[in-house]
């Protein structure tokens, strides 16, 4: 297309604006930078791409267009459906890709629906799919973890630094146990 269009989302506008404007104003040349609109959160390239950060807390600001591609951040935390009803026909007329990436977490409000992903992905149930997993544990030093189990719940450290898919649990005690509780 002559004109690609890309958009970085997270659960609010705010947050994808502290996650990933500077990084990426940071991660491409400036000869390679036509303008940047601050206001819109928007990068024209010379190549005549267009870049978006956007939040999805208003899933019409990725609405009316066509992508040729996006990564959504923070998926569990996503407004249920966002990617089925608002993302992902948007992405079809340009045969746009998606990276749906995030910690798994057990509760957020698509917590459920982008571990069902991951898993369909991982499996190979979904064509043109692939699902990854980086825990942290494989780039932080030992001292770092050390310090997170130390303050941490057994469940967030595998949660969050081992970036496993747990199930929620109790809605009130996670950690209840019928043999300890009782």
């Amino acid at each position: 297309w002559a004109t690609p269009r890309y958009f970085y989302g997270a659960p609010t506008e705010a947050q994808a604006k502290h996650i990933a404007w500077r990084r990426l104003i940071s991660l491409i040349p400036p000869q390679w930078i036509r303008i940047i609109r601050t206001a819109e959160l928007k990068i024209e390239t010379v190549f005549g791409s267009e870049l978006y950060i956007t939040g999805l807390d208003k899933p019409q600001r990725v609405e009316g267009v066509q992508w040729d591609g996006c990564v959504l951040d923070e998926s569990s935390d996503l407004k249920p459906g966002i990617f089925d009803l608002n993302v992902m026909p948007m992405l079809a007329h340009r045969g746009g890709w998606c990276w749906r990436i995030g910690v798994p977490k057990r509760n957020g409000p698509s917590a459920s629906e982008f571990r069902k992903f991951h898993e369909r992905a991982c499996s190979a149930e979904l064509a043109d799919s692939e699902g990854v997993s980086w825990p942290s544990e494989d780039i932080l030093s030992d001292r770092q973890l050390a310090y997170a189990r130390s303050m941490m719940d057994s469940l967030d450290y595998r949660e969050q630094m081992g970036g496993v898919f747990l199930n929620a649990g109790g809605g009130v005690f996670h950690a209840f146990s019928r043999e300890y509780n009782m």
